[in-house]
């Protein structure tokens, strides 16, 4: 999870999982997961202010419009979600569909994010899911 928030990957591929090449003969697979797993490590790095979501201002494909699009803020070639817009796609996975401009939405470390090491990334999210436990 914490690759795909530095890679900016779109929500519709998080619950995939990654395939690591560990040499030329040697793969290392992480995942699939499932939704409810992906959010209890998303939602509390969000709430944190670790991570945001973005979209692309002028997306290659067409896309539903999406109703928080009007409410984002534009920053380069992307918009920003207001983080209330965030949580709630965050919130509903269903939404996370390949073709939608839901799914095609992108996780991405923030200025706070950036000064976190990963055991500290880690960190949050073992204790977020084992408080759920």
């Amino acid at each position: 999870m914490h690759a795909a928030v530095w890679e900016e990957a779109p929500l519709h591929e998080i619950t995939l999982g990654a395939v690591d090449l560990v040499g030329a003969d040697r793969t290392v697979v992480h995942g699939p997961w499932s939704a409810d797993e992906c959010q209890s490590v998303l939602i509390p790095w969000h709430m944190a202010g670790w991570i945001e979501l973005i979209a692309d201002v002028e997306p290659a494909w067409s896309l539903a419009p999406a109703e928080w699009r009007p409410r984002a803020a534009r920053n380069g070639a992307f918009l920003a979600l207001l983080a209330d817009d965030a949580s709630t796609l965050l919130a509903d996975p269903a939404r996370w569909v390949l073709g939608t401009a839901d799914g095609h939405v992108m996780l991405s470390r923030t200025h706070e994010g950036e000064t976190h090491d990963y055991p500290e990334w880690l960190g949050l999210a073992e204790k977020t899911t084992t408080a759920s436990d």
